[in-house]
């Protein structure tokens, strides 16, 4: 999958030639299970120009509504944020861009290469993806320490009258 540019919101959709910065240009490879989704969603648009005939709206995106209309670019945040309200199990507080740290949690939680995280999710510097990793590593320092202390002072046996 290439990701190659931005699409903002005006008065219209616009699609932009580039993406917001260099880093943000990236490729990723598909898993077989993604290629999979990929293939049933062309057979719906497929299905859906049949249906709207000389009413399809044709482009190259993916994710669009039935009639081939582009997402407005708020679309997916607006859609996540009803989804988790709907899943009263789900944390209430996360928000479809928390997604990022939270990918960026789970890789660095695996030891994967900072560097490679960076590029991973397209931050523009180190420094961004830094702050980030610093603030995993340091909650997962702090519960191997609190761990770690388990045991160390002996707790007194408080059930006796002495």
């Amino acid at each position: 999958m290439h990701i190659n540019h931005t699409a903002t919101k005006g008065l219209s959709i616009t699609r932009a030639n580039t993406t917001k910065t260099i880093s943000s240009a990236r490729e990723y490879p598909l898993t077989d299970e993604q290629i999979e989704m990929f293939r049933q969603l062309e057979l719906k648009e497929k299905a859906n120009r049949r249906l709207c005939g000389n009413g399809y709206f044709d482009s190259d995106y993916i994710f669009k509504h039935a009639d081939g209309t582009l997402y407005y670019p708020d679309y997916p945040t607006k859609a996540f944020g009803k989804l988790i309200k709907k899943i009263p199990e789900l944390p209430q507080g996360i928000t479809f861009h928390g997604l990022r740290s939270s990918c960026v949690s789970i890789l660095v939680h695996q030891g994967m290469d900072v560097k490679s995280i960076q590029k991973w999710v397209g931050h523009a510097d180190i420094d961004t993806m830094l702050r980030i990793y610093a603030k995993v590593k340091d909650k997962e320092a702090k519960r191997e320490i609190s761990d770690a202390m388990n045991g160390i002072i002996s707790l007194k046996d408080y059930s006796s009258n002495q």
